[in-house]
């Protein structure tokens, strides 16, 4: 086949094509208790869905390079002069999130006191399928082939090397990530000048440590604030507000790829398992003691 690439060919005769559908339902309920306290709840549905389409024509230079780099010395072709279809991984992804919420203000005098606490659940599950790729694909008749022999290493064209004909992934991939929250804050205020505050707030998930006193981690932050420009002492006219303000407690953030627990990842890739038998790679070694520990290959 001619070995020529073309950009504006290969954008009229290849047809990628991406599509994702987006759902978000929402729906809250406020309650006033009494004058001042509220309270207030939120059930939010998200669902996702994603995949992707790739068809190449016989003339693109993509087809026509696997075709020319396959080609054997005898002259033989493994690959087929013809369209090539690619259908990629759809995944689906699908979340429910509940809130609960007190909040509470009150103003008497001279002092303001504001707090709100509650509570939230959220459980987001992730699901991917197997990919497709079907070979001297025909567009107009809708059919093609996958009966592929995937496993053999043909002699590449262009060179010393060999490699068996490009496949599909065929793994899945299914997690569950259920969240729990409790969460709390308060501040007091006086003559609109002096403030306290404090909030904390206990972090969950199924993803966290190994025991049940593990699965969570308490965050928390106390502070004062004094607002200066509101003293009848400052009078300086180029400064409109003026605050000092400290602040102590704790922070953190989440990195969801790594576990305590190790974490293998399972495939079964023909190429390189011709016995078709699945093979694992540890992804995340853990955080586990190993000394008196046993593994089973």
């Amino acid at each position: 086949m001619p070995w020529y690439y073309n950009p504006l060919e290969e954008v009229r005769r290849a047809d990628n094509t991406t599509t994702s559908a987006f759902l978000n339902l929402l729906g809250n309920i406020r309650y006033r208790i009494v004058k001042g306290v509220e309270l207030d709840a939120t059930y939010q549905y998200t669902e996702q869905n994603t995949s992707s389409r790739s068809l190449y024509d016989k003339e693109t230079w993509y087809v026509r390079n696997l075709v020319n780099n396959y080609t054997q010395p005898n002259g033989t072709r493994p690959i087929p002069y013809g369209g090539i279809l690619k259908l990629g991984s759809p995944v689906q992804r699908v979340q429910h999130s509940g809130r609960v919420q007190l909040n509470a203000q009150k103003s008497l005098d001279d002092h303001d006191l504001v707090f709100l606490g509650g509570a939230e659940l959220r459980q987001a599950v992730e699901e991917s399928f197997p990919e497709t790729v079907m070979y001297n694909y025909d567009v107009d008749r809708g059919v093609g082939t996958s009966r592929m022999d995937f496993v053999r290493n043909y002699k590449l064209y262009t060179s010393w090397a060999s490699a068996p004909i490009p496949g599909v992934s065929e793994n899945t991939f299914y997690r569950i990530d259920r969240y729990l929250s409790y969460f709390s804050n308060a501040s007091y205020t006086y003559r609109s000048k002096y403030i306290l505050s404090g909030s904390a707030r206990w972090d969950g998930s199924n993803l966290f440590g190994v025991k049940t006193n593990q699965k969570g981690t308490l965050l928390w932050s106390a502070g004062g604030s004094w607002n200066l420009y509101a003293e009848p002492f400052f009078n300086v006219d180029w400064v409109n507000q003026l605050r000092v303000r400290a602040t102590y407690g704790s922070s953190g953030n989440v990195n969801k790829s790594v576990s305590t627990f190790p974490v293998i990842d399972y495939s079964a890739a023909i190429a390189l398992n011709p016995d078709l038998e699945p093979y694992a790679a540890l992804t995340s070694p853990g955080t586990l003691p190993c000394a008196g520990s046993r593994s089973t290959p």
